[in-house]
């Protein structure tokens, strides 16, 4: 996916585009984590696949776990969102009005206090949880939401450790 100031909008093409819809179309509710270097695309395929899976009226958790830049939330802080709209503006304004947990990590980087940083992850995917489970007993209802895990731009040596331990260990 890729962003072009000649064309109006992102592109993204087709293979990804079918495995999108694949996904929103899908009965089961599912957890997918978005990983890639820096500037590779992350937070613009996050709010492809959250608008994508809105279209298809499922209900959608963002999962922000990138400190430097994260889309709904201030720089230091890690969010779990419920989005109800759809994600159309930059990241400065996707902050406003949302239903959301936030945890003040303060700093920029997963490596300043790594101990920190997981279980302020591992606090907001229970919050998911718990939140996920009771909605489901009031409605009587299976359909659940669908968690979107938007990741940090560090992919290498220690950041790739630390990406399978939040996929191990905790999501």
């Amino acid at each position: 996916i890729y962003y072009s100031p000649i064309i109006k909008g992102i592109s993204v093409p087709p293979p990804v585009q079918r495995f999108v819809d694949r996904i929103s179309n899908g009965r089961s509710v599912s957890t997918i984590m978005v990983c890639g270097n820096k500037g590779a695309g992350k937070s613009t395929f996050t709010r492809y696949l959250i608008n994508r899976l809105l279209n298809s009226k499922r209900k959608v958790a963002c999962l922000d776990i990138d400190p430097g830049q994260p889309e709904f939330s201030l720089p230091g802080c890690l969010t779990l969102t419920y989005v109800d709209d759809f994600c159309f503006n930059n990241p400065e304004h996707n902050v406003l009005q949302r239903n959301q947990k936030r945890v003040f990590y303060g700093s920029n980087t997963p490596s300043d206090n790594l101990e920190y940083y997981k279980s302020c992850i591992s606090y907001l995917v229970h919050q998911f949880i718990n939140e996920n489970n009771e909605e489901e007993e009031e409605n009587n209802s299976s359909d659940g939401t669908f968690l979107v895990v938007n990741s940090f731009g560090w992919v290498q040596d220690l950041g790739f450790t630390i990406h399978q331990e939040i996929i191990n260990e905790i999501i």
